[in-house]
């Protein structure tokens, strides 16, 4: 019986008030080669949370492994996808690499979700930094295209571009 009722209630019609919504994703890729040892480079990213993430950062728990933090990140021309929400730390290597979980809601507009990784690797002067990661927003289905234009493809890798190469321009002092 509780499994019926159970099963009804998530099938339940969409109500005429309420939003259509779309399930939106991308990936993404991005590099750059610090002039600085990796233990350096390793350190001050863990030092600064919130420079890496391009985010407000409160309520930091914990080191390495199974760290948490909240985040809010409002960017002019974000609009309504600017969102507050909390990242977890799944995996941790000293010096080579943090995987996070990050989980949001945006405001008014719907859930945010993404798992990225970080790498550090050793090279000919210096260190190559990388990041990786897939993101899935669930969001209004009228507002999916201007979600595209702002956070898919090129307007997405330009930010973590401009983290890298913040990164970068603080650790060649």
């Amino acid at each position: 019986m509780a499994a019926t009722i159970l099963f009804m209630s998530a099938c339940r019609p969409r109500l005429e008030s309420e939003p259509r919504m779309a399930t939106v994703s991308d990936t993404y890729v991005q590099s750059i080669v610090i002039k600085a040892p990796v233990e350096k480079t390793f350190s001050y990213m863990n030092e600064h949370p919130d420079q890496w993430h391009g985010s407000k950062m409160s309520n930091l728990q914990g080191q390495g492994l199974g760290r948490t933090m909240d985040y809010v990140y409002e960017e002019p021309g974000a609009g309504e996808f600017n969102s507050h929400g909390q990242i977890i730390v799944a995996d941790y290597v000293p010096n080579q690499k943090v995987v996070e979980f990050v989980r949001g809601e945006m405001r008014e507009n719907g859930k945010y979700f993404d798992s990225q990784a970080w790498l550090w690797t050793p090279v000919e002067g210096g260190t190559r930094v990388m990041t990786a990661g897939f993101y899935t927003a669930e969001i209004k289905e009228s507002q999916v295209k201007d979600f595209k234009a702002r956070f898919s493809g090129k307007g997405f890798e330009t930010d973590i571009e401009k983290i890298l190469q913040k990164f970068k321009t603080e650790l060649e002092k």
